[in-house]
């Protein structure tokens, strides 16, 4: 996350805030927005505010809303939600501003750095990489699909899982935030703003823009596996996941580019996490799983099923040599 060590006053105006944590610092997450580190008065921990605001009082009381939801959502993977404050004010011509001050422990760096900083800045892609190992990326894939799962099951999709939206402590500990509360806009896979091309758009909600669809039809939770998936795949092979959407003419992914991406894992990898994160990058939703059965096919609950091979799949029978991907890609 970006850094600044701005003296500027934050707003602490909420009493309850301001007798019981002082503020450290001020920072912009490029992705998240404006931050704040504050330290507990009494016990020294470092927390994270973000602030809230509105107008619009239904607004305010739906973020409030998800703030009793999420606090009862405790999962080791899930970034901690310590609680919430809220304060009203008056203003001039009668107005009324609703302020929410959220607390959240800080976060350790994001995906899209630690890769940065393991495959070297200006490396030429003959260099060895230290890429991730075997056990690493299976844990990371474990505990990625089980966060994910858990919130599924409590009917919360996530809707931006780029590597710059989730985290890897020291220990290995992946982790995710709940972008209900730390995002400034409710946006899920939306269709109205390609601007932003570093966002992992699902095959279902690309197509929707592309047709000038307002929004998407997909199962969002299955657009949560694909992006998912694709954040899997930019850490096996350190290439950016961003880097198969082609927005010149009509917006496409690049299949044969995911394809080749895919093929390069199965040569440092087991066959069986090449298969997985395939099953996720399907482009036909009603055969990509959701996070209930990856978690399944990972913990050996269930055999990763082989799909009809004379369905039609959207990787065409490619020059790539792919060992054990062709017949599975649907």
């Amino acid at each position: 996350m970006g850094n600044s060590n701005s003296s500027e006053a934050l707003d602490f105006e909420y009493n309850v805030t301001a007798s019981h944590y002082t503020p450290v610092r001020k920072f912009q997450d490029f992705l998240l927005g404006e931050f704040f580190e504050i330290k507990h008065n009494t016990s020294n921990e470092l927390l994270l505010m973000k602030v809230r605001v509105t107008s619009d009082k239904s607004q305010y009381q739906n973020m409030i809303e998800s703030c009793f939801q999420r606090a009862s959502l405790l999962h080791k993977n899930l970034v901690k939600f310590h609680g919430y404050a809220g304060r009203e004010s008056s203003g001039t011509f009668s107005t009324t501003t609703y302020k929410l001050y959220l607390y959240f422990q800080t976060l350790p760096k994001d995906l899209a750095k630690i890769i940065k900083t393991k495959k070297g800045a200006n490396q030429p892609r003959s260099v060895h990489k230290n890429y991730f190992s075997e056990v690493e990326l299976h844990r990371m894939m474990t505990q990625f699909v089980e966060v994910m799962e858990f919130l599924q099951v409590n009917k919360i999709s996530h809707g931006d899982l780029r590597p710059e939206a989730c985290f890897l402590t020291d220990d290995g500990t992946f982790m995710v935030a709940d972008r209900r509360l730390l995002y400034e806009e409710e946006l899920n896979y939306e269709v109205d703003k390609p601007s932003d091309k570093n966002y992992l758009f699902s095959p279902m909600a690309l197509d929707a823009y592309v047709k000038g669809e307002k929004e998407s039809r997909e199962n969002r939770f299955k657009a949560d596996v694909f992006s998912a998936g694709m954040t899997l795949l930019e850490c096996a092979t350190f290439r950016r996941s961003a880097n198969v959407y082609e927005w010149g003419g009509q917006p496409s992914i690049n299949k044969e580019s995911i394809f080749a991406r895919l093929s390069e894992m199965q040569n440092r990898y087991s066959p069986r996490i090449v298969q997985v994160i395939a099953e996720m990058l399907r482009f036909e939703e009603p055969v990509r799983p959701d996070f209930v059965r990856v978690k399944r096919w990972l913990t050996g609950l269930e055999p990763i099923g082989i799909i009809n091979p004379h369905s039609s799949s959207p990787f065409k029978q490619s020059p790539h040599k792919v060992r054990i991907l062709v017949r599975n890609l649907v």
